[in-house]
């Protein structure tokens, strides 16, 4: 709010689930989380890009955002060819994206 003080949202289904209803007081600790991108790596993209050194290179310029989102993605897609495509797809147009940008 800018004033020191700060509101965290919980959706309904998270406090159904600590049995708690809209009013009552919640306790919690903020950790940091260790992993910087907050979403575990699909095994089909860790392998991808051991497989990959390019496809690696390009992964490794995105921002975590971006990265984040090929990884939602990938979650989403359900055939592991269709991962694959995914992944290639989304790589190929960010080293695209980069590339126009280098060269304006």
């Amino acid at each position: 709010l800018g004033d020191v003080n700060f509101y965290i949202i919980i959706a309904k289904k998270h406090l159904d689930s600590i049995n708690k209803k809209l009013g009552e007081e919640v306790y919690f600790k903020i950790e940091e989380d260790p992993d910087q991108l907050g979403v575990e790596m699909p095994e089909v993209l860790t392998v991808f890009l051991e497989q990959d050194s390019a496809s690696k290179s390009i992964f490794d310029t995105l921002t975590n955002g971006k990265k984040r989102s090929l990884i939602y993605r990938i979650i989403a897609t359900k055939d592991l060819d269709a991962k694959v495509k995914t992944i290639l797809t989304f790589l190929q147009k960010s080293s695209l994206q980069r590339n126009r940008n280098y060269t304006k």
